[in-house]
């Protein structure tokens, strides 16, 4: 027996909600402080900006290498779970912030990635995405 369930891409607004939601339950699950609405806002804006290029400019072909990519919110989960771990101090500190999410974006892509064409198309994604929402 089997099924087969179609899930339709969520809407920009349905996938804000859900990764807004995402973050703040895991960055208060350990009774943490919060971060800052705007720095708060930011992440989630990038994270939503990510995972939609990601599956536009990295999706799933049959491009030798590329076959395997498969980004969805699981990718950016495992992102925010990077943040989890910072101290109060460092989410004091929107730029020791900023630079945990594309240290932590980097690294859980990455390591999905594969083909140098497209290491080099995150980073330059990277890089458009922190200039745009993260100012510091």
């Amino acid at each position: 027996h089997f099924m087969v369930f179609n899930v339709p891409t969520p809407s920009p607004q349905t996938l804000y909600q859900t990764i807004d939601s995402i973050l703040q339950a895991l960055l208060i699950r350990d009774g943490s402080a919060s971060l800052e609405a705007s720095l708060h806002g930011s992440i989630v804006k990038a994270s939503c900006d990510l995972l939609s290029s990601l599956q536009l400019v990295l999706q799933q072909n049959t491009v030798p290498g590329r076959y395997h990519y498969c980004f969805n919110i699981n990718t950016i989960v495992n992102i925010v779970k990077g943040l989890q771990r910072t101290t109060d101090s460092m989410r004091n500190s929107p730029t020791m912030t900023q630079l945990l999410w594309l240290h932590e974006a980097e690294r859980v892509v990455d390591d999905a990635i594969c083909r140098p064409d497209d290491t080099a198309a995150l980073s330059k994604l990277l890089a458009d995405i922190t200039a745009k929402y993260f100012k510091e």
